[in-house]
């Protein structure tokens, strides 16, 4: 899966992940995800806590972009 993936290269590095970041780059790589908003935060926080990282909810209510 995508998700896990994306947590899975971010841990090397780091031991939060921003919902914000995170969300982007899966519809950066797939652009028609069928799961978005709250629904894709949790599946990305879900991934995130089994590998034993934080999770900094970040995106903003109603937009599916980081903030500038």
């Amino acid at each position: 899966m995508l998700v896990e993936q994306y947590v899975e290269a971010r841990k090397k590095h780091h031991d939060v992940v921003s919902t914000s970041t995170a969300g982007a780059a899966i519809r950066a790589a797939l652009p028609n995800c069928p799961v978005s908003g709250r629904a894709l935060d949790d599946v990305i926080a879900t991934c995130a806590v089994a590998d034993g990282l934080g999770v900094r909810f970040d995106r903003l209510e109603g937009k599916e972009n980081p903030p500038s």
